[in-house]
Formats: C-alpha cells, sequence, structure tokens
C-alpha cells in the first residue's frame, strides 16, 4: 500500500512510539534472567526500571518547554539519537551499574520524541480528529506492543538479554530515519522562556491539574504494572519465560483492540458518557481484583483477566481526557505534553517502589496501590466534573 502525504506522519509517529514503549515491554521479559546475570535483589531491580522513568521524566520538563520555543522535530531526532545509545550502552553493559547508565540514557532520549512527536501530529490535525488520532497511535502502537513481550521472551531464550537492547537501538535508528523524512519542521516562538518557571500558566489552572492527574494515574498504573508483569509472573508465580510473553502481550492486545473501537463508541455515547463510564469501570474492577487477592491464591491467568478487563475501560478517559489537557493553552501543547509525562512517571515511580517495597506480600500490595490509584483518579475526576458543570451554569445564568 502506498502511503498518502497525509499518513506519513502518523506512521512516523507511531513507529516513534513504538521505539519508546518498547525500551520497556521487549525487555520486561528479561528482567528475571538480568537478576539471576548480576545477583541483584527484587528492590534493586526496581532502579532499573525507576532510572528510566526517573530520567524521563526530569527531561520531559526541559523538553517541553524547549519544544515550544525551538523545533520539535530536530530535538526529537536529537532524542531518539541519544536513546540509541542508551540501548548501545546497555547491551554492552558489564556490571549492573553500568545497565542502570544505559538504561538512565535512554530514558533521557526517550524523553523528546515522547513528549513532542505526539504534539507534532495534533498540531497538523482539527481538534475534532484529536480523539481519533490518539486512539490510532495508541491503538497501533498497543498492537506493535503486545507482540514485544513474545519478541523480547524468545530473543531472550535464544540470543540472551544483550540483544533485546541491540533490537531496542535498530528500532530507534529506523524512527530517526522516518521522523526526518516524513514528520514536518515546528518553529518555535523565541519569548518562551527556558525556565522551569515556563510551567507556571499550567501549574496555576486548576482545571489542568485535574486533568493531568487523572491522566497520569490511569496511565501510571498501566505503566506500573506492566513494567513489573516480569518479577511478578516469572519471579513470584513461576510462569516460564516462554509463557510470560503470551500474558503480557495478552494485555497489550487487549488495550490495542479496545483503542482501535473506542472512536466508535465515543461517535455513539459521547466523549462525557465513555470518560464517566470508564472511570466507574476501573474503580469497581480495581476492587474486585483486590477482593480476589486478599481472598484467593493469585493465579496468573485471573491477574490477566482482571487487568485485561480494567485495559478495555482505560482507553476512554486516555483518548478523550488527554487531547483536552494539550489543548487548553493552544501555545503551550509542549510544556503540556511534557508535565503530562512528568505526573505520569512520577506516579509510575512511585507505584512501582510500592511493589518492590512490599514484595513479600506477593499480589495484595500491587491490587491494593491499583486500587487506591483508581479510586483517587475516580474521586479527582468527579469533583473536577461537577465544578465544570457548575461554572457553565454559573456562566449561562449571568
Amino acid at each position: 500500500m502506498v502511503l498518502t502525504k497525509a499518513r506519513k506522519p502518523l506512521v512516523a509517529t507511531v513507529l516513534t512510539y513504538i521505539a519508546v514503549a518498547s525500551g520497556l515491554d521487549i525487555i520486561n521479559p528479561a528482567l528475571p534472567v538480568i537478576q539471576r546475570s548480576f545477583d541483584v535483589s527484587v528492590q534493586a531491580m526496581t532502579w532499573l526500571i525507576n532510572s528510566n522513568f526517573i530520567a524521563f521524566c526530569i527531561v520531559s520538563m526541559l523538553m517541553g518547554v524547549m519544544g515550544d520555543r525551538y523545533d520539535k522535530r530536530r530535538l526529537a531526532i536529537g532524542g531518539l539519537a541519544l536513546f540509541v545509545l542508551g540501548a548501545i550502552v546497555s547491551s554492552l553493559a558489564s556490571s549492573y551499574t553500568g545497565l542502570v547508565v544505559g538504561r538512565l540514557l535512554q530514558g533521557v532520549g526517550a524523553a523528546a520524541p515522547a513528549v513532542l512527536s505526539f504534539v507534532l501530529l495534533l498540531e497538523a490535525s482539527s481538534i475534532k480528529q484529536h480523539p481519533r488520532m490518539t486512539g490510532m497511535v495508541a491503538g497501533t502502537v498497543a498492537v506493535a506492543t503486545c507482540i514485544a513481550p513474545v519478541v523480547g521472551s524468545y530473543i531472550t531464550i535464544w540470543l540472551g538479554w544483550r540483544a533485546n537492547f541491540a533490537l531496542l537501538g535498530l528500532i530507534g535508528a529506523s524512527a530517526i530515519i522516518l521522523t526526518r523524512l516524513w514528520l514536518p519542521a515546528s518553529p518555535g516562538r523565541a519569548d518562551v522562556v527556558l525556565s522551569y518557571k515556563a510551567y507556571t500558566p499550567l501549574l496555576l489552572k486548576r482545571r489542568w491539574i485535574a486533568l493531568a492527574s487523572v491522566v497520569g494515574l490511569v496511565r501510571a498504573n498501566y505503566l506500573a504494572f506492566a513494567s513489573y508483569t516480569a518479577i511478578l509472573y516469572v519471579g513470584r508465580l513461576g510462569v516460564s519465560p516462554e509463557h510470560f510473553g503470551y500474558y503480557q502481550g495478552s494485555l497489550a492486545l487487549v488495550f490495542a483492540l479496545s483503542s482501535a473501537r473506542s472512536p466508535w463508541f465515543i461517535k455513539k455515547f459521547g466523549a462525557e458518557r465513555c470518560a464517566r463510564t470508564g472511570m466507574w469501570a476501573m474503580a469497581a474492577l480495581s476492587m474486585g481484583m483486590l477482593l480476589y487477592a486478599q481472598l484467593a491464591k493469585p493465579e496468573p491467568l485471573m491477574i490477566t483477566i482482571f487487568f485485561a478487563a480494567i485495559s478495555v475501560f482505560v482507553v476512554f478517559p486516555n483518548n478523550i481526557l488527554y487531547p483536552q489537557l494539550l489543548s487548553l493553552m493552544p501555545d503551550a501543547r509542549g510544556r503540556a505534553s511534557a508535565l503530562s509525562n512528568g505526573f505520569k512517571l512520577t506516579f509510575a515511580a512511585a507505584i512501582v517502589w510500592i511493589f518492590g517495597r512490599f514484595d513479600s506480600t506477593g499480589f495484595l500490595a500491587i491490587a491494593a496501590a491499583l486500587c487506591v490509584s483508581y479510586v483517587v483518579a475516580l474521586v479527582i475526576f468527579f469533583v473536577d466534573e461537577r465544578s465544570c458543570h457548575e461554572g457553565v451554569a454559573a456562566k449561562n445564568a449571568s
């Protein structure tokens, strides 16, 4: 199929996000093998995950400001180049510290394309197309990442864990080429100050903080659970590396199919109703998962079923609320994208730390942390929704 001019930016964006997302999914099956290779504890292994999260979070904030000041495409390409360098360092690491440094470099490099590539795509489309674009990118990337754990499992078995990082480097290099060829340049604004103070207008906007908190918690739960599944399934529940990829891949596949169909549901039932239903469903399902963790011996299949059900509803608040928080201040989309990623990764790092800190409790701590996060997100969502309705009513009355 010949790609049209309109589709090329979408393809370039998708490949960029596959590179960034695969940084987690491809190596996840290798984590137990890496743990044995370097003889480190489960708590120490969380640093391999969180070093990437923390670096990504801190640099994302800088990239948000720089993206509004300078050319977003150049910054994205530079970040992808550093991502490739981090993959090379990780694949050649002779110590656990070296591996953590490589992952940290990958997190630094992933920040620019993760923050700016999707903003470039949104700038090239109308507001009405934003939920559809979000669903297409999320769905397509999820289809690819549902394959990534299976690929990562077999690469680890056949070629060793280092080959996973070599593959990441290859994907990142391909993303550099397509970004350069197919994503348009996006000149920045000289009046944007290169300072973290540039985020102040967003942080003073209550509506933005509420949306970012809800979206951040919802996305962080999925990210934290996906990053920890290998330690839980293989390390604690005895799932073989060959089978683990299918468990994690099935979660990504459910998310992909839900993302692909979400535009139809949003169009038929309305964005507000879909977002509200998704928030209620996630909170209710997480409560059921917590009850299961307390009353029964956790089984990989049941855990997967619960979280797959939650994944069906994650797409609605993500695909509806995320474009909204990027559009509240059109001149600050780069900063909005970066700061929302900061919310997500800060929440994800905290949740992963809780998983590792209370690893001795098994699945119970995981279920409890996820349940609390979903309930908090639900409360924030409805408080914000009520405030918006009251604000509209007051405006109409005046």
